[in-house]
């Protein structure tokens, strides 16, 4: 547990950004970047314990404070996105656990809107797990280095808090995105025949 505390606790540090604690000092910038046309299209309450949206930055407030509570309570864990040439806010990315990578996913892409799926695991759990990677980051970023960027630094996450596999959304319309994900060794996520959109899986095996 000390190892995989010692992961979630750090800021890491990649070519292009820094990824620090979040933290409500950034409520402006962040409450700006989730008001951004391209991240608005990832906000969901798939894998959320609330509603998660922000009409003011007093929601927006809110949300950084239960961010921070799953933090300090070891649930889950959401760093804000930093460059490192300016110092610019531009979002979040969060790891969080999940029970697996098929049932649970058609459970939270099939369920009513304002409901949520009972979510039983842990990231500090002893044993191998499923993730959940969450990357949220305004349009102007939305470029294969920054993603590049982004997957290279989470992929510690497979050892640090011993995951099998790993999910990431990604719209079927996002090219650049796609294309970074490919290259990291992201492939469809299929069920059964059944293709579950808009998420992409990464198994251990490859990301060795």
């Amino acid at each position: 547990m000390n190892e995989k505390m010692n992961i979630a606790k750090q800021t890491y540090s990649g070519s292009f950004l820094r990824f620090v604690p979040i933290s409500e000092q950034w409520k402006d910038e962040l409450y700006s970047c989730y008001t951004d046309h391209y991240l608005q299209k990832y906000i969901d309450d798939h894998n959320c314990e609330t509603i998660f949206q922000f009409k003011n930055k007093d929601a927006m407030a809110r949300c950084i404070e239960e961010w921070k509570q799953a933090w300090e309570e070891n649930r889950y864990f959401r760093w804000m996105v930093e460059t490192k040439d300016e110092n610019r806010v531009i979002g979040t990315i969060e790891i969080a656990s999940i029970p697996n990578t098929t049932d649970y996913i058609k459970r939270v892409i099939n369920k009513n809107p304002g409901t949520f799926v009972d979510n039983p695991t842990h990231l500090f759990e002893q044993g191998v797990q499923n993730g959940v990677l969450r990357i949220d980051v305004i349009s102007e970023y939305a470029l294969e280095q920054i993603f590049d960027d982004i997957l290279k630094v989470t992929q510690s996450f497979f050892e640090g808090f011993g995951l099998k596999q790993m999910i990431v959304q990604c719209l079927v319309s996002d090219r650049e995105r796609r294309k970074v994900l490919d290259k990291h060794g992201f492939s469809s996520n299929e069920s059964n025949g059944e293709t579950l959109h808009p998420y992409l899986i990464k198994s251990l095996s490859a990301s060795n």
